[in-house]
């Protein structure tokens, strides 16, 4: 019995000290939400659908990003708690023929809509690019895109994201390049 209750004083006092320190205790089970990385590439696949296009094609192929910048935060500062700078390049080919060919690549930014990220998964965000588009027979013009996302998987060595987005196309044959974008990719940073 003097056994149990030296085990029960001793661990009374244990606990009474890991108390005292709670917040070191609690910092070391809690994961860190918090990341920064630079020069991260993204692998995707989209497909695009023209607006109002005389061939009535659709086009899908390989995308490319490059985030220069991002960072994710889980305090309640004021400002998104996820960012992203980047650039995107694809590469689309019409799906009927495989004869036309869309090339774009674009500047841009995307923020989440939170100001405290305290998971690693479903992250919406929203975004846009500026940059340059063309097709094989139509020629190039200026495109801004606004993109509307959602990180399914998102930590600082993997995310999987799925996005759509609308290109306003400027020029001649704007109603022909303008249209919607519905993709999915993956992000490695190995460093």
């Amino acid at each position: 019995m003097r056994l149990y209750l030296l085990l029960l004083f001793l661990w009374s006092g244990w606990a009474l000290q890991a108390q005292k320190q709670d917040s070191l205790a609690i910092c070391k089970l809690r994961p860190d939400y918090s990341w920064e990385s630079y020069a991260v590439p993204e692998l995707g696949y989209d497909f695009y659908t023209p607006l109002n296009d005389s061939l009535g094609n659709a086009y899908h192929g390989p995308s490319f990003r490059f985030s220069f910048y991002q960072y994710s935060y889980d305090d309640e500062s004021w400002g998104p708690a996820y960012l992203n700078l980047y650039v995107r390049l694809q590469r689309l080919y019409e799906t009927e023929k495989g004869i036309s060919q869309q090339f774009l690549w674009g500047l841009g930014a995307e923020f989440s809509f939170e100001t405290g990220l305290y998971r690693s998964f479903f992250v919406p965000y929203f975004g846009a690019d500026l940059g340059n588009m063309g097709r094989s027979d139509l020629g190039s013009s200026f495109q801004f895109s606004p993109v509307l996302g959602l990180n399914i998987l998102h930590n600082k060595r993997v995310s999987w994201r799925i996005n759509s987005r609308y290109t306003f196309a400027t020029g001649e044959h704007n109603s022909s390049l303008s249209g919607w974008t519905l993709g999915s990719s993956i992000q490695l940073n190995f460093w």
